[in-house]
């Protein structure tokens, strides 16, 4: 993994291999830092980004099985979100994030499937958060999506989550 220094621009996380969640979920737990992005600040730009993924064929079947997909010569359409999860949490905990995960509310979900991709073709999944809006409810996140093949775009994926504001209702 590489890193910026997030003072100087974006935050750039580069893995050549899936991070590890149990490795990601320890820094979600115990993190102190706040519920909102303080006033006058913003999420910065952060960014990760894996190349040359394989597929691996027995979690794939267990997925197939689990979420109810036949078994075809391509993705399910929702197998990039949960293949990206490693890169989320890598970025939502990373220093630069300034709020907390506990607490977040995972509001929705747009997938765009440009084309299928095939279980056998090498994969380029990336991920970038940057800003955040004010909301009725609290402070919303775009968390954007992207898997490539061959330098093609064939997914991506826009995922809102909600950091409530108790104080507007945001219960």
């Amino acid at each position: 993994m590489t890193m910026e220094n997030a003072d100087r621009g974006p935050v750039r996380l580069e893995y050549s291999r899936m991070p590890q969640l149990r490795k990601s979920m320890p820094r979600m737990m115990f993190q102190r830092k706040p519920t909102l992005v303080r006033e006058g600040r913003a999420v910065p730009r952060i960014e990760a980004t894996l190349k040359g993924h394989e597929l691996d064929g027995g979690k794939l079947i267990d997925y197939r099985r689990v979420c109810g997909f036949a078994d075809k010569p391509f993705l399910p359409i929702t197998l990039p979100h949960v293949l990206a999860m490693p890169l989320h949490m890598e970025m939502l905990t990373h220093a630069a994030f300034p709020i907390g995960l506990l607490g977040l509310v995972h509001v929705s979900n747009s997938i765009t499937q440009y084309r299928r991709a095939r279980v056998d073709e090498t994969l380029d999944l990336s991920a970038v958060i940057e800003g955040h809006r004010e909301g009725e409810k609290g402070q919303e996140f775009d968390l954007f999506t992207y898997l490539k093949v061959d330098d093609e775009l064939v997914w991506e994926e826009r995922c809102t989550f909600l950091a409530r504001d108790r104080s507007r209702g945001g219960r």
